[in-house]
């Protein structure tokens, strides 16, 4: 689940006009499945800080 999230993620961020607002939505999307609060907060942290681990990077 949160190996594709990250790939979904990667791919997103390749198109510019995704934005980090976007991105967070798409998330929350993605895990309307799942019926824990807890962790949809939680992916949505891990997609923030893959982003900016990732910006810091160098990207």
């Amino acid at each position: 689940m949160y190996k594709k999230m990250r790939y979904l993620v990667y791919s997103m961020q390749e198109e510019s006009r995704f934005t980090d607002k976007k991105i967070v939505v798409v998330a929350i999307k993605l895990n309307k499945r799942q019926i824990n609060d807890n962790f949809i907060v939680e992916s949505i942290m891990k997609c923030i800080f893959w982003l900016d681990f990732n910006r810091r990077k160098g990207r």
